[in-house]
């Protein structure tokens, strides 16, 4: 069966128009207690695929070899807390996450899945307290000083997704984490979650962000929802060549594209633009 490359027309002809100059406006590294200091930073994802379908522009803004002088020292670790395996294709989508991460540039040794205790299920969320003892473990481990993961609204709602902001979100305050000799504090980052609309405005979606956040510095903002997480969000943007090689990436999990991940490649804003917010420490964590 052919597939509907024509999916990806819209994209790639406004890429080539309107193709953001710049790679980001900020960069969490830079604001870290020891700037210039190598970093290593984990990012922790629930099922093969959710690296490239979400968390392309960052991962291949840190691993890319043109990147800043004070973060080419960084090592970037991937831990996958579940092989996928709801359809019992769990060893295939394993493969396939490596096919993945190999074009991305996480290097062998430094990845992990794992094949449980977690599973991949629609309606059930994840023991953060299970999340967090697998999390500290991997982070213990290779000495991990950033995580990056979901939001507590897991991006597409989906309960595993949200289990790993919960598991990870507790390790700020855990005492064997924040003791650690010779290791900066910890800090967790989490992908922003948009509204329906806005996560399916593709190579628009830096568009409408910059535009956002201009509304946001006005009077207006008060009545508008979301303007304190847009505000204070650090945004990586993917250019025309990034997109390519994130999608090539996302080719890799043949055994999930299906009809809808053409769509979802062709239009969504994740193939383009993260959004990141630090989560603070507090005594509810």
């Amino acid at each position: 069966m052919q597939r509907p490359y024509f999916f990806l027309l819209l994209p790639v002809l406004l890429a080539l128009l309107l193709s953001p100059k710049t790679r980001h406006d900020s960069n969490f590294l830079t604001i870290s207690p020891n700037p210039g200091k190598s970093h290593r930073i984990l990012l922790l994802t629930a099922h093969p695929d959710d690296e490239c379908m979400f968390f392309a522009p960052t991962l291949l803004h840190l691993l890319s070899a043109s990147t800043q002088s004070d973060v080419s020292d960084d090592k970037v670790y991937s831990l996958c807390l579940s092989s996928g395996n709801a359809s019992g294709l769990g060893e295939a989508r394993k493969k396939e996450l490596a096919a993945s991460l190999d074009v991305l540039g996480v290097t062998h040794e430094r990845r992990q899945v794992l094949d449980e205790p977690f599973g991949d299920n629609l309606t059930e969320l994840w023991d953060p307290e299970l999340v967090a003892q697998h999390v500290k473990t991997f982070v213990l481990r290779n000495n991990i000083d950033v995580i990056l993961t979901f939001d507590n609204h897991g991006i597409s709602s989906h309960p595993n997704h949200i289990s790993l902001f919960y598991g990870a979100s507790s390790l700020l305050t855990d005492p064997v984490i924040t003791t650690r000799p010779s290791t900066p504090p910890l800090r967790v980052f989490t992908l922003r979650t948009v509204s329906i609309v806005e996560k399916y405005t593709g190579l628009l979606g830096p568009l409408v962000q910059n535009y956002s956040r201009l509304v946001c510095r006005t009077p207006a903002a008060r009545f508008l929802p979301g303007c304190y997480d847009r505000l204070r969000s650090i945004s990586f943007i993917s250019g025309v060549r990034d997109y390519s090689r994130a999608l090539t990436a996302m080719m890799r999990h043949q055994s999930q594209f299906v009809w809808f991940r053409w769509l979802y490649v062709a239009f969504s804003r994740y193939m383009w633009l993260n959004d990141w917010v630090e989560i603070t420490p507090s005594p509810l964590l």
